[in-house]
């Protein structure tokens, strides 16, 4: 029998690799196809949502996501950023594949990103210090005026002032401030608190060129002296005044607002025509408050409440007000793969009670600021 070849004409070439390629597809493991990706989790500190500072790190958002990613298999690596803008610009380079923190879903930022379900009802509210009554207040204003620090300053310009008026008198004025030190020291006190406080001392002289000089410059100090202590203390005491008539955003002025530069309480201010005092970070703004050079914060209403909770002994208060309620949410790169699994396992965990546990856990039970 004899065979013969038959030339391979192009479309029988064609024909016989797709068979190949076919056949080395179907011999491939069925998951090599389907293996899923390991998900880039931006995030940014935002107390008590993102705790990077932990180890683990730790917060309601991120505790949720952890949930978020357990229920629906997910994998992640997280990746620190240090501020909002910087989430935004993660995701929309493809840098990033979700955004987890303190994120207010916007109609601005949903032209650049897409975004899960809420996860947390907000807003933006007013921090102001509180001017409690009785010694409290008293404490507070002492504090915030610095008199203290002044008092002492002043009390060791009069003992050394003291020392010198009984050195230069001693010898030849021994009536008025006798030689020996514990009885001369104790007359040339009393004359350096009565010149300061009064300008003059009635019943006790000083003799001699040097020493009378001295008197005046001394009269001059106590005169400048009163006088800013009682403008520190009217200042003080005017500002207390005034915090405690702020009610809401009317009140204020921009100059007088503290707020965290590029976030959406900014925008929010200058749509007002108020222009803010604008921090890196929200720990700056509060102690911009707590130093008296502002009279409140804007800021998100949960992170605010969390602050004024850390810092019992500084009488901070937020504001009974709710300026542009909103939600928090995870956020993702536009028409995000990964959305509806997202989605569908917050769903389950709102459903099955777990997204209330870890509101509770983290705000107590007034785990919304409505």
């Amino acid at each position: 029998m004899i065979l013969r070849s038959t030339p391979l004409t192009p479309q029988m070439l064609r024909a016989t690799l797709a068979v190949l390629l076919l056949g080395s597809l179907c011999g491939l493991p069925s998951h090599a196809a389907t293996a899923p990706n390991e998900l880039r989790v931006v995030v940014k500190q935002a107390e008590p949502f993102v705790f990077l500072d932990q180890n683990p790190p730790s917060g309601y958002s991120l505790e949720l996501w952890q949930e978020v990613a357990r229920t629906a298999g997910l994998t992640y690596t997280l990746v620190p950023s240090t501020s909002v803008a910087g989430m935004i610009e993660a995701l929309a380079s493809n840098r990033a594949d979700v955004a987890v923190g303190a994120l207010s879903i916007t109609a601005e930022r949903e032209t650049q990103m897409d975004f899960s379900h809420g996860i947390y009802d907000s807003g933006l509210g007013l921090m102001v210090r509180a001017d409690a009554g009785g010694a409290r207040w008293l404490l507070n204003l002492l504090k915030r005026s610095k008199i203290p620090m002044l008092a002492g300053i002043l009390l060791l310009a009069i003992f050394i002032n003291g020392n010198i008026i009984w050195f230069l008198q001693r010898h030849h004025n021994n009536p008025h401030f006798p030689s020996t030190y514990f009885k001369g020291i104790g007359e040339s006190m009393w004359w350096s608190i009565t010149m300061f406080l009064n300008g003059c001392c009635e019943n006790k002289e000083v003799s001699g060129v040097g020493t009378r000089l001295l008197a005046i410059v001394w009269f001059f100090t106590g005169v400048t002296s009163i006088s800013f202590v009682t403008a520190t203390l009217a200042s003080s005491m005017t500002l207390s005044e005034l915090n405690s008539k702020i009610h809401d955003l009317g009140d204020l002025k921009g100059g007088e607002i503290a707020t965290v530069e590029k976030s959406r309480s900014e925008e929010f201010l200058l749509s007002k025509n108020l222009r803010p005092v604008t921090k890196p970070d929200i720990a700056s703004a509060i102690r911009d408050l707590e130093e008296g050079r502002v009279r409140a914060v804007f800021y998100d209403i949960p992170i605010l409440r969390y602050k004024a909770s850390h810092h019992p002994g500084k009488s901070l208060v937020v504001l009974p007000v709710n300026y542009l309620p909103h939600e928090y949410g995870f956020g993702m790169q536009v028409k995000s793969p990964y959305r509806k699994q997202i989605n569908q396992a917050l769903l389950n965990l709102k459903e099955n009670g777990r997204m209330e546990e870890l509101r509770r856990k983290w705000f107590g039970e007034d785990s919304s600021s409505r």
